[in-house]
């Protein structure tokens, strides 16, 4: 592994919660605005990594204890985006922010290394690949009933100029999904256009990798998974640019 790819934890960066700065920012600049033209596109990739991998990963969702308090969206920034946009409207409902479980990984060494040393060099969509940082890293599961919200990816406070931003990038982590599960991640390519809605099927250990400000959510699993005691579990790596 190229050692210029390890960096060094920032916490007091890297952390993220509900109440920094960062979130003052969200519905008065790029985050949201159907005005804006973002270059929207994802890669797909499959089998960049081993069955052991997921494996592990998903033995390691299933072991450890998820926190229930993570939203897609904050109530607060739904209501200033409806009162702002019109077009939004028919994007969430006024009185209701749905939460989901998660697991912060991003002092994880082994999700740490796992970017790093399996992922990373093997997506050919990402460039000047030294230079990449994990800014956020945790693991998320939605259960029957709590779907995501569409929303788009924040980035750190002190990373605001959009020519640092780079890709979100997506595992997901399941090891045995049918497609009756659902549960797929859907993309909203262009907000004024409810047509342009694509889906994308959690296959086991496939790495979606997309723009942070195409505008997206997490679909419902459906009552077949509870039927196996199946959960829905999805890596997401946060990047940016340190230069």
């Amino acid at each position: 592994m190229d050692n210029y790819l390890k960096k060094n934890f920032i916490d007091h960066i890297f952390n993220k919660t509900n109440n920094t700065i960062e979130d003052n920012y969200i519905s008065d600049n790029y985050f949201f605005n159907p005005e804006l033209n973002y270059n929207k596109k994802y890669f797909i990739y499959d089998d960049l990594l081993s069955k052991k991998q997921i494996n592990d990963i998903n033995l390691f969702c299933k072991e450890y204890q998820m926190i229930f308090l993570q939203k897609s969206i904050s109530q607060k920034h739904k209501k200033e985006l409806l009162n702002k946009y019109e077009l939004y409207k028919n994007h969430w409902n006024k009185s209701i922010s749905y939460l989901f479980f998660k697991i912060e990984c991003i002092n994880n060494n082994y999700m740490y290394n796992l970017f790093y040393e399996s992922i990373l060099p093997n997506l050919d969509c990402i460039k000047n690949k030294k230079n990449i940082i994990i800014s956020r890293c945790y693991i998320n599961s939605h259960t029957l009933g709590f779907p995501g919200s569409w929303h788009r990816d924040g980035k750190p406070v002190f990373n605001i100029n959009t020519e640092k931003n780079a890709f979100t990038v997506l595992l997901f982590i399941n090891n045995n999904w049918n497609i009756n599960f659902d549960g797929q991640t859907s993309f909203l390519l262009n907000d004024t256009n409810k047509d342009s809605i694509e889906y994308i099927h959690c296959k086991p250990g496939r790495i979606v990798v997309f723009h942070p400000h195409i505008t997206h959510k997490a679909c419902e699993i459906s009552p077949y998974s509870l039927q196996t005691n199946r959960l829905r579990f999805v890596m997401a790596y946060h990047l940016h640019y340190a230069l």
